[in-house]
């Protein structure tokens, strides 16, 4: 029974007549009165067939259906042409239009409508229904009535055919992009760009972009129109791919670029006229199939692997096109299965296509498996065999590393040694500085102690003749620190002595100058008014104790200074002469490092050189801190050299990235040459005299550097030259 139904259905015209009339008289519809007198004299020719041809036809034509003609007739008109542009209807009852509307693709989609393949009208009201159908494609309709229930299984068919279609496109197009992702084989991504360009144009030939894209915007229909070129122009880069016409057909693959180059100019001949157009890629697409079938049937003959199959899917596309061709011509009955016989060729065409690359690929990946297999014992031999004299050849390269890192380190320690040798009168002056201020103090305090044992009694006086407050008062004076060992110019000593003598003349203290002397020189300048209460006590001997005490203090703190000053020197000598070894790497302080080299340069700076430090970051830095002190020291030297140790020399740190450092040490020497600025990092180098230099500062300095994972990179010009040092680290810390 389903078999017998879904016959009745593919050949409903059969059971249901219905009356159509071409109208071949002159209709004129400028105006009702217009229209009603030129159907007063209507010629009528009864259509014979329901599928009407008329070729590309640029007028328009008019069509005349009466309802109900006849008890029982089917209320619904399908009119079997997806890309009718503009449908003019009129309703007229005796006489007189009671409604018309306007309908086709080139104007706003009225969801009250039903479009399926084709527009679908409900004609169920009593008159005649007129039709003016204009249209830029081939003017070619299949009139076929429907009952309700016929109409729902014809829509419910196509819908699944349009369905399964789009499904296996949509498919196609995915595998093929995910396959083109993870291999990169273009064939793959040809494959898709060919599936998507054939969907679009099918899609757009059966009107569903009009129903679900262009809607509101009819006038889209008529501009999408040149996107179809996209089919035979992504087909034949498919077609390249896969036939590889490149490599077994070169002469042949020359026609086909040329015509990649050709097709997509015949876009705009849509500027033309939408009917030049489509008769354009009409003959087109006719070659474009012609040729596939003449070449597969060429590369079966030469028996190429994939001929057989590239003849049978473009002969099954062909089967399917030519179908829907001989459909819209009339030869066959249009039915739901012949109107999208294009469609379904093409995805049987793509599931062929996709089915053949992935056979061809599975196989070509099991050679190249088997070949990889092969290659891979053969690479296990030749490892083996490599290895034994990789082990032979790693062990000589190890024991010339070490030799050449030990060379290094004494290349290294010779230049320290050799500068520090140089260093020795420098530093030996610059101990014998605090030594001197030392013995000095200690012999002045072993006086004032000599003195403070012979006048115990006298101190106990004094001190007893002191009230509670007055104590604290001299316990306040003594111990407070008056800027102990800072050294005033005459100017300033001058300037501090008038500021004092003010003081104690407003406060009526008559000293003489030489007890004026002894307060300046133990610190005592701006006296508060708690000093000056203690200064003027009644007995005299209290000022002489404040002085000998502020005495005492004073030396002491000569004391301090001096030795902090010889700790500092001889922490930095020991920095720079340590030796380093390769196991000692640590984090030190960066800028610890380069106060170590200007402490140890000091002696050459004195009154001659301005030194300038502007620290503006600190870092804490991982790898040989005693190299690094050799890359201060070697440019550091270079620049007093280079200013003959006078003039001005510039330090400054400053974050160059959340984990780089840079340094900038620049002097006002006179320059560098360009022609020698590339030379300066090149071991033996050297602009010295003979016996002056060997070559090598440089040299270490940049391989120092690089060892730490930092740059260096030199500016000069005349009159300065700028050393700038990249260096990574560890964490940024408080200058």
């Amino acid at each position: 029974m389903k078999l017998v139904g879904l016959l009745l259905f593919l050949f409903q015209f059969a059971l249901h007549s219905q009356t159509i009339y071409e109208i071949q008289s002159p209709v004129d519809d400028t105006s009702p009165k217009a229209f009603q007198k030129s159907l007063s004299g209507e010629k009528l020719k009864q259509l014979v067939r329901r599928d009407h041809y008329l070729g590309f036809y640029k007028a328009s034509a008019w069509y005349k259906i009466s309802y109900p003609e006849k008890k029982n007739s089917p209320p619904y008109l399908y009119m079997g042409n997806p890309q009718l542009g503009e449908i003019d209807i009129y309703l007229v009852r005796n006489g007189s239009i009671v409604w018309s509307k306007l309908s086709g693709i080139y104007r706003p989609y009225d969801p009250s409508e039903f479009f399926v393949y084709g527009f679908i009208y409900d004609f169920q009201e009593k008159g005649d229904y007129y039709l003016k159908v204009h249209n830029e494609d081939t003017h070619r309709i299949n009139f076929t009535p429907f009952h309700k229930e016929e109409l729902l299984r014809f829509v419910s068919l196509t819908s699944i055919i349009q369905g399964i279609y789009i499904g296996i496109s949509t498919l196609v197009i995915v595998f093929g992009i995910t396959q083109w992702i993870f291999t990169a084989e273009k064939i793959y991504l040809y494959l898709a760009f060919s599936t998507f360009s054939v969907s679009f144009a099918n899609t757009f030939r059966s009107g569903l972009l009009f129903t679900s894209v262009f809607y509101d915007t009819p006038y889209w229909s008529k501009i999408a129109a040149p996107f179809v070129v996209l089919t035979p122009f992504s087909m034949i880069l498919f077609f390249r791919e896969f036939m590889q016409t490149k490599k077994l057909f070169p002469n042949i693959d020359k026609s086909l670029v040329i015509y990649l180059y050709i097709i997509p100019f015949t876009s705009f001949i849509n500027i033309i006229g939408v009917q030049e157009y489509i008769k354009v890629m009409y003959t087109n697409n006719l070659v474009v199939s012609l040729f596939a079938l003449s070449f597969g049937i060429y590369a079966i003959v030469l028996k190429t692997k994939q001929g057989v199959v590239f003849f049978i899917a473009c002969l099954v596309r062909q089967l399917g096109t030519s179908t829907h061709v001989l459909t819209n011509l009339g030869v066959f009955t249009s039915t739901s299965i012949l109107n999208q016989s294009s469609d379904i060729g093409a995805a049987v065409q793509m599931i062929i296509f996709t089915i053949a690359i992935s056979r061809t690929n599975v196989r070509l990946r099991k050679e190249k498996e088997k070949i990889i297999q092969r290659q891979n014992t053969n690479l296990e031999n030749m490892v083996f065999e490599r290895t034994i004299e990789l082990q032979e050849q790693k062990k000589n390269l190890e024991e010339t590393l070490n030799y050449l890192k030990q060379t290094q380190n004494q290349l290294v320690y010779s230049e320290k040694m050799n500068e520090l040798g140089k260093l020795v009168a420098g530093i030996a002056h610059e101990l014998n500085n605090p030594l001197s201020a030392i013995k000095a103090s200690s012999e002045t305090l072993s006086a004032v102690s000599e003195h403070e044992i012979k006048t115990l009694e006298k101190t106990k006086e004094i001190l007893s003749d002191l009230t509670m407050d007055e104590l604290t008062k001299l316990i306040d004076i003594i111990c407070k620190d008056y800027d102990i060992g800072t050294v005033s110019s005459y100017t300033e000593r001058k300037e501090k002595k008038k500021n004092l003598k003010t003081i104690l003349s407003e406060n009526q203290f008559d000293y003489d100058e030489n007890t004026i002397e002894k307060l300046l020189d133990v610190g005592i300048e701006s006296p508060t008014q708690n000093d000056i209460d203690i200064l003027g006590h009644k007995n005299k001997n209290v000022i002489d104790y404040i002085i000998n005490q502020k005495n005492i203090n004073l030396h002491l703190s000569i004391v301090k200074i001096a030795v902090d000053r010889a700790s500092k020197i001889i922490s930095a000598l020991k920095n720079f002469s340590r030796v380093s070894r390769l196991e000692e790497k640590r984090i030190f302080d960066l800028v610890e490092s380069i106060e170590t080299v200007l402490t140890i340069y000091q002696y050459k700076m004195k009154n001659k050189v301005s030194l300038k430090k502007t620290f503006l970051y600190n870092a804490n830095v991982l790898g040989w801190p005693e190299e690094i002190v050799q890359v201060w020291t070697n440019i550091i030297l270079n620049a007093l050299q280079a200013m003959n140790d006078k003039g001005n020399l510039i330090l400054m740190t400053q974050k160059k990235e959340e984990t780089t450092i840079e340094i900038r040490i620049r002097d006002n020497g006179p320059g560098i040459p360009i022609e020698i600025q590339k030379k300066v990092f090149d071991p033996f180098f050297t602009t010295k005299n003979p016996g002056e230099g060997s070559g090598l500062g440089l040299d270490l300095t940049k391989s120092i550097v690089e060892k730490h994972g930092g740059t260096i990179r030199l500016e000069s010009e005349e009159g300065k030259t700028e050393f700038i040092i990249n260096l990574p680290v560890i964490e940024y810390v408080e200058v």
